[in-house]
């Protein structure tokens, strides 16, 4: 055999192998790195398996459809009772206030004041004088007393 044909055939041995070396290579690291990304979801999807379990556990002592379907409709009766009992809230606050209307304002009990205030001076001044009468009438009672005394003195004199 021929010194070329060995060389050709060892080329292309050689070629081959380090093209299978070279596909290899590739596909080793192309399984890695799919290893790799595997891994990273498998830890992912164990911290939302974890999650998920701790979810169920919380939400279990949640109420049920029915459950709330029956609070919904406790909720609906409260609220008409509260409405009923606003709108007669509101009928009694609409009574109140017009009661409130009819009242008299700060100027009006000012007028009043003023008015009693002056009765008041006005009965301190009658007072006064039905005291000076007073005195008055006790004076004349005495003066009566001593007439009528004298008359009774007189009579008996004669």
């Amino acid at each position: 055999m021929d010194f070329a044909a060995w060389k050709f055939w060892l080329d292309l041995g050689q070629t081959l192998l380090l093209l299978g070396l070279g596909l290899y290579t590739f596909l080793t690291a192309r399984d890695r790195v799919t290893h790799d990304k595997i891994d990273v979801l498998d830890t992912r999807l164990d911290g939302m398996d974890t999650r998920l379990t701790k979810t169920e556990t919380d939400n279990s002592h949640a109420p049920s459809r029915s459950d709330l379907g029956k609070l919904s409709n406790d909720i609906q009766d409260l609220t008409k009772i509260v409405g009923n009992r606003f709108s007669d809230h509101d009928s009694r606050l609409a009574r109140v206030e017009v009661a409130c209307s009819k009242a008299p304002d700060h100027g009006s009990l000012s007028k009043v004041y003023d008015r009693i205030n002056a009765v008041d001076s006005k009965v301190g001044e009658v007072a006064a004088q039905v005291n000076d009468q007073g005195g008055e009438l006790r004076a004349i009672r005495k003066q009566l007393e001593l007439i009528n005394q004298y008359l009774l003195n007189k009579g008996s004199k004669q």
